[in-house]
């Protein structure tokens, strides 16, 4: 079989499947978008040239991880969720023949099609929101001037990094139990 056939499949399962795969796409387009804020604001040079930007400065980092331990909880928890609701669905195409490196191309092209959207709407409305965010904390600390915002292509690729490790490692790990209860559930189907 080739990789466009396992492509078509995985667009069709992934919409077949909307109401289990929408929370996951939501959380990580979501998430995207705050981290990519985040990592834009840290590395913004209007902030590094503005009154008390050491304070802002030292409590972004630490904003940051604690914006990365909620996303990676988040995201591994919708993961498992997405997973359990698609145990059975797996496992008939196993009794229907697929075999196991079959299930895991599908299931990568399901991930790769997901990261694509998730990625690229959450940079787009992070983009977005970035300059408001901008604005809002000039605002709050009362700048006489509001300095130059720019947006960095060191926050894009960090943001990229950063979402292409969680949802390599979330789909290694979706594999794997997917895989083993294969083996587990429907061994006696099998040989």
């Amino acid at each position: 079989m080739n990789s466009l056939f396992y492509a078509k499949m995985a667009v069709s399962n992934i919409r077949k499947n909307k109401k289990v795969f929408f929370p996951y796409i939501i959380m990580g387009i979501f998430s995207v978008m705050m981290y990519y804020m985040m990592v834009s604001l840290m590395n913004n040079d209007g902030i590094r040239k503005m009154p008390y930007s050491d304070n802002i400065l030292a409590l972004l980092p630490i904003g940051l991880w604690v914006a990365r331990i909620f996303i990676v909880v988040f995201l591994f928890y919708i993961n498992s969720f997405l997973m359990k609701q698609r145990l059975k669905e797996i496992g008939l195409y196993n009794i229907l023949g697929m075999e196991k490196r079959h299930i895991a191309v599908m299931m990568f092209f399901e991930n790769v099609f997901v990261f694509i959207t998730v990625f690229v709407s959450g940079m787009i409305l992070g983009m977005v929101f970035s300059k408001l965010m901008f604005l809002i904390l000039m605002k709050m600390i009362a700048v006489s001037s509001v300095p130059k915002f720019q947006m960095e292509m060191t926050s894009v690729f960090m943001t990229g990094g950063y979402f292409l490790a969680i949802y390599f490692v979330t789909f290694l790990k979706y594999l794997i139990e997917l895989l083993l209860h294969i083996n587990i559930s429907f061994s006696g189907t099998q040989e």
